[in-house]
């Protein structure tokens, strides 16, 4: 569960759902993205119908037994009829510290990337971030921007993205022993 709570905010959604099979007797992961945007039935929610973004924090907010993720897992099954044993939820600033705290990571793009977000001192304009093809290294911050932006592209788009950081972040890490 990848929340986006920002500081001195009491609410916050998890706009990055994920669900990691391990099968430990073949020796295989996969990875699968929940969209954010599912619109899903909350139990205990005020309006019983919301989208499974919103699910971590009301869980949480309405104390559901096991808390927010519990609430998450309970809706993941209950709708995609995939059972969870246990969860991570990140905050927004942890997977840039997560990346410099590996020496970053390096991707590889099939073609360049052309993504944008909002410039937060102007409502107006856009920030660019561009990548090549190829195999590229990033940095926290820039893996961040890499598995976050979304304007230019999709939240498909960016589900794929935070996926190949996912496996970016493995690979590193088995390098690192």
């Amino acid at each position: 569960l990848g929340m986006d709570q920002r500081p001195g905010e009491g609410a916050w959604r998890t706009d990055t759902i994920m669900v990691v099979a391990i099968d430990y007797d073949a020796n295989q992961v996969g990875v699968v993205s929940i969209p954010r945007d599912l619109w899903v039935e909350i139990p205990g929610y005020e309006y019983q119908f919301g989208r499974i973004n919103q699910a971590d924090f009301q869980g949480e907010y309405h104390k559901y037994p096991g808390g927010g993720p519990k609430l998450a897992a309970d809706i993941i099954e209950a709708n995609l009829g995939i059972p969870t044993q246990h969860w991570v939820r990140l905050r927004l600033e942890a997977l840039p510290a997560l990346l410099d705290a590996l020496g970053g990571v390096t991707v590889t793009l099939t073609c360049p990337l052309h993504e944008l977000t909002p410039d937060p001192a102007d409502p107006n304009a856009y920030l660019t971030f561009d990548l090549p093809a190829g195999n590229v290294f990033l940095d926290g911050e820039a893996a961040a921007k890499f598995a976050r932006y979304r304007y230019a592209s999709s939240d498909f788009s960016r589900a794929r993205r935070q996926q190949q950081v996912i496996w970016a972040i493995r690979e590193r890490a088995l390098q690192l022993n």
